[in-house]
């Protein structure tokens, strides 16, 4: 979604670019408009995105409490998105789903399934260290919205970065030549 964000309102910004620019692209623009617009309706009055695909709203049939993968992906589209065109109507959806990942990090700098002091009513029985636990991947994919919100000109609070980069650090610091994804 996010790559093809330029269908949504993009023109070829270069002097004397061909007008067919626009009518390649524009092939892109129903289906771009129509995601974005399923992104929006997701997403939940605090930002969260994907945390309510369950059920019959989920054809997949797949476990939706790890929905952070769901928001952080979201995150990045609508980010992207709003970076590229501009697109004022963007902006607040934009915002929204980033506070909520700034208010889903974990103290020590990652990201995980859940956002930080939440866990479905079966994870709750997990034991301390699957309860806290903090995944590089989804941390990954959060680092690239939060870049992308920045230049949105998005508010994106300025300590998280250095957190993250503790995180990752702490991560790569292992005597264990094996490597490690999840802390």
């Amino acid at each position: 979604l996010c790559f093809f964000a330029s269908a949504y309102t993009h023109v070829d910004p270069r002097p004397g670019s061909a007008p067919e620019y626009q009518t390649r692209h524009a092939k892109y623009r129903e289906t771009v408009a129509r995601a974005l617009a399923y992104l929006q309706r997701r997403q939940d009055p605090d930002g969260a995105i994907g945390r309510r695909c369950r059920g019959k709203e989920d054809p997949m049939q797949e476990d939706p409490e790890g929905y952070m993968y769901n928001h952080v992906i979201a995150t990045l589209a609508l980010c992207d998105a709003y970076a590229t065109t501009g697109d004022p109507a963007l902006q607040a959806p934009a915002q929204r789903a980033v506070d909520f990942l700034a208010a889903a990090q974990d103290p020590r700098g990652g990201w995980d399934y859940y956002k930080a002091g939440h866990l479905p009513e079966d994870g709750k029985k997990a034991d301390e260290r699957n309860r806290y636990r903090i995944d590089l991947s989804i941390t990954g994919w959060a680092v690239m919205a939060l870049k992308v919100a920045q230049m949105a000109d998005l508010k994106v609070p300025p300590d998280m970065r250095a957190r993250t980069r503790r995180f990752v650090e702490h991560m790569e610091r292992g005597t264990d030549p094996e490597p490690r994804y999840a802390e």
